[in-house]
């Protein structure tokens, strides 16, 4: 999976609140088996599309 995918799939989820939870869950399961990205990197990326993908 290329960063963009990712990067997609999170923002999806994040910009559908209603099902933001399960969604998020099911992908990130996947995303961590599918990929070489550890389990922090990914609530990293979490935490920076919530945040609208500003800089700290």
């Amino acid at each position: 999976m290329k960063p963009k995918e990712l990067k997609r799939i999170v923002y999806q989820n994040v910009t559908v609140p209603d099902q933001f939870k399960e969604r998020i869950q099911k992908n990130l399961e996947f995303t961590i088996q599918e990929t070489d990205f550890s389990e922090e990197r990914l609530n990293q990326l979490v935490c920076w599309m919530l945040s609208d993908g500003e800089e700290e």
